[in-house]
């Protein structure tokens, strides 16, 4: 079986760190790749969500979007060149340019998967975040810049995270991941 990748799909506080972080217990061997990480190293530092987004805007509207996706396509490719066999879990994506991309990249070998929650669910969960920003303001800002919620009709499944007991999406991930009969490390 092709060795295949998973890409992480969603918006704000929707659980897609949890989902990475499940699939890399499920996927020891898998190198996690995380926008807000690649946009921290960007900058050079590491910033809150907002602070983030703010800079990001920067740099998208004097360079593009496709700056991005080159940047984050060419640490895929140099980790691809030392280790052929590679698998990658990418998380946080928000970005149509950026799924197209790695769509492009990967083609067959990458699953997208699309994580929602209710927006009380996420709101709760980015405020626990400690962002003291206004979650409406992030999401109107969010939904301008990338329209987020577009990007559920380009995955290739989705699945509900409204529950705090992270078994729960554990189980959905799990039947996923059993349907596309991928070998665990533990098989």
């Amino acid at each position: 079986m092709e060795r295949i990748s998973f890409c992480i799909v969603g918006p704000q506080g929707a659980g897609k760190s949890t989902v990475a972080s499940y699939l890399k217990t499920v996927f020891p061997d898998y190198e996690v790749i995380s926008s807000g990480s690649l946009w921290d190293e960007i900058l050079g530092k590491h910033l809150t969500h907002y602070e983030r987004t703010v800079e990001q805007k920067k740099i998208v509207a004097e360079k593009g979007e496709a700056f991005f996706v080159q940047f984050m396509t060419d640490k895929i490719r140099r980790a691809r060149e030392a280790d052929p066999g590679l698998g990658f879990i990418v998380e946080g994506v928000r970005s149509r340019e950026v799924l197209e991309a790695l769509r492009y990249f990967f083609g067959p070998e990458m699953f997208f998967l699309w994580v929602s929650a209710a927006d009380g669910t996420r709101m709760r969960r980015s405020e626990k975040r400690g962002d003291e920003n206004d979650f409406q303001d992030r999401e109107r800002r969010d939904e301008e810049q990338f329209h987020v919620k577009a990007l559920r009709e380009l995955c290739d499944a989705s699945i509900a995270n409204d529950s705090d007991d992270k078994e729960v999406v554990y189980r959905e991930v799990d039947l996923i991941v059993d349907g596309l009969h991928v070998t665990r490390i533990s098989d």
